[in-house]
């Protein structure tokens, strides 16, 4: 993996939008491995009582995997 980090638009990869959309950007992404981030906002549907639920980390998890193929 390349040691360059590269802000890359999620929305070329995925086609959620606000709310659903849970991750924030790509920082590097290549056949076989994606870095992404997620800011979590006080507004996210899936953060309750300041937790994130599981709900909310299995999402994104399906969501970063889910670059990778896109």
């Amino acid at each position: 993996m390349a040691d360059e980090t590269r802000n890359i638009d999620i929305s070329n990869f995925l086609p959620h939008q606000s709310p659903m959309l849970m991750v924030s950007r790509l920082s590097y992404i290549d056949d076989t491995h994606v870095i992404a981030e997620f800011e979590v906002h006080e507004t996210c549907i899936f953060l309750h009582d300041g937790v994130m639920a599981e709900s909310g980390l299995i999402e994104n998890l399906a969501q970063v995997c889910s670059s990778v193929i896109g």
